[in-house]
């Protein structure tokens, strides 16, 4: 296994990212010495001209691939006692240590060495920004949502 440092980005963590298949994951910056430890696992670093700069993307399925559950990473404090949460709290830049494990995958003729995360130490934490943060203003005049609303149902039954 391995560790490497960093910050964290688009982490999905205890909950999955489930815009695809379903997959807890952490995006990691990676400076020239967790480069350094990422090219020598076989793994491929990236990098997409945003804040990010060189990163990683470590993940693991929800789903097996023999269609048992994976078993959630594990999150834990600088101490490496586990931080209970049933919701994704760690934000953007959050300073992480992500221990993964190597595989070697094969996939329609294709081939190469992925990494499975096992857990994430918080370091330190910058905290999600709140969604349901609302900074509209309220308008005195304007359309309004009962504006349309009848009590006759506009649909045929």
């Amino acid at each position: 296994m391995s560790v490497i440092s960093g910050k964290a980005y688009w982490t999905f963590v205890p909950e999955a990212n489930t815009t695809f298949e379903p997959t807890w994951s952490i995006d990691i910056a990676l400076d020239e010495a967790n480069k350094a430890i990422v090219e020598a696992d076989g793994l491929k670093w990236r990098n997409k001209n945003d804040e990010r700069g060189d990163f990683i993307t470590i993940k693991r399925k929800v789903t097996k691939n023999n269609g048992n559950p994976n078993e959630v990473p594990e999150l834990v404090d600088h101490n490496k006692r586990i931080l209970a949460s049933d919701k994704n709290f760690i934000g953007p830049g959050s300073e992480v240590n992500v221990q993964y494990k190597t595989y070697e995958w094969n996939y329609k003729g294709n081939a190469g060495i992925g990494a499975d995360l096992q857990k994430i130490q918080l370091i330190k934490l910058e905290e999600l920004p709140d969604q349901l943060d609302d900074e509209l203003p309220v308008v005195e005049s304007g359309y309004s949502a009962s504006d349309s609303i009848s009590e006759e149902v506009p649909f045929n039954s």
